[in-house]
């Protein structure tokens, strides 16, 4: 059912004339200024505002439609609510001749964000391992990499004044985007919890922040033994770290607003896993073409291979794991017939085995994700 449309004043005001001209049984002088075109008018202005009210309210009734505000109460319906920003926890090494690394300690990092020790942390031979430290600032942008510095705010003698991320314990998050909030909304409506089916694993590992696809399937060797694997969108290749797949496996098993262990089925061994990378070099004999279009075109091969996924069964409903030379060539021709190129043929090569894909296709596995690593031109 389609949304209805508001009809404009000028057709409730003639709509209004007619019924007048209906009940007193003669026609309404159509002078603007005539009293019934005026009261028309006017009352047509107040009918146009009720309108839109009730299309208002009319439109809160769908996930799709929804306010935000209209979105998250029906969100709450289901148990989906919006991901809240994650402040960063990184674990440091801290050299100093004191006797500990005290709470409260703060440093800065290369991006400007203040950490703050969160745990007194003993200085063993010259060197404090472990030390965590928070964040003060939500959000990627509190995220850093093994082995960047940080700096001591305030002078300390029996510090160094530096200390060195060895590992990340918790990755930062930015609160999650509405629409992306909507589309889980509306996929819960769809498809209603049943306490353990491959869309509940889904649903759970896509509340986990950062995390934009999760696969879950059973393990065919081990009985009830649940692999799920993720990938995020805060890392170059998507493959999340060790600490995300950590936090994936909690909320697959506890809820977190609650901390009960009532997600994941109590006989249900789950493990979480990275996605892989498949490669692919791709080879493009093309006519007329130039620097311009083979960068185009190259760039094009990639964002295609990378929008597949593998296909999840009770969670995939467009099935996109298929790679064949025709839809690979369909791409590149797309691009070089809009500037007067001529795709003429395009051949695909399997970068771990070497294997070229001809009349056979290849479909993704379970884990595996798709990428080009070369792609070259051959001028006919």
């Amino acid at each position: 059912m389609s949304i209805p449309t508001i009809p404009t004043i000028g057709t409730i005001k003639a709509r209004i004339i007619s019924d007048i001209e209906g009940k007193i049984g003669q026609n309404v002088p159509w002078l603007p200024k005539t009293f019934n075109s005026v009261l028309a008018g006017s009352l047509a202005g107040v009918i146009v505002l009720l309108y839109m009210a009730i299309m208002w309210v009319y439109k809160q009734i769908f996930p799709q439609t929804a306010d935000y505000t209209a979105l998250i109460l029906l969100g709450a319906i289901f148990g989906v609510t919006p991901k809240a920003e994650t402040a960063a926890v990184i674990l440091c090494t801290v050299p100093g001749s004191g006797a500990s690394v005290a709470s409260g300690t703060l440093f800065t990092g290369p991006n400007g964000v203040i950490y703050k020790v969160t745990t007194t942390t003993a200085i063993v031979s010259g060197e404090a391992t472990g030390v965590p430290m928070l964040a003060l600032t939500a959000g990627e942008i509190g995220n850093l990499a093994v082995d960047d510095e940080l700096n001591i705010c305030q002078t300390d003698l029996s510090l160094d004044g530096i200390a060195t991320v060895t590992s990340v314990q918790t990755e930062g998050a930015d609160i999650e985007d509405k629409e992306d909030f909507r589309k889980r909304v509306v996929s819960r409506f769809r498809h209603r919890a049943t306490g353990g089916s491959p869309y509940d694993y889904y649903m759970w590992g896509m509340e986990c922040p950062n995390f934009i696809w999760v696969g879950p399937y059973n393990d065919v060797t081990v009985t009830n033994k649940i692999l799920v694997y993720g990938k995020v969108n805060n890392t170059a290749t998507g493959i999340p770290t060790t600490a995300q797949l950590a936090e994936l496996l909690s909320y697959l098993k506890y809820d977190p607003d609650t901390g009960k262990a009532d997600r994941a089925p109590i006989a249900d061994l789950v493990e979480t896993h990275p996605i892989t990378i498949h490669q692919f070099d791709v080879e493009v004999t093309i006519v007329d073409s130039t620097s311009d279009i083979e960068d185009e075109i190259t760039d094009a091969l990639k964002d295609y291979l990378e929008s597949l996924e593998p296909y999840i069964e009770g969670v995939t409903t467009t099935k996109k794991d298929t790679i064949t030379t025709s839809n690979v060539s369909n791409v590149a021709d797309d691009i070089a017939s809009n500037d007067g190129a001529t795709v003429v043929a395009v051949v695909i090569t399997d970068v771990e085995t070497g294997v070229e894909i001809v009349a056979d296709k290849y479909t993704l596995e379970s884990s595996e994700f798709a990428t080009t690593r070369n792609v070259t031109f051959v001028t006919s």
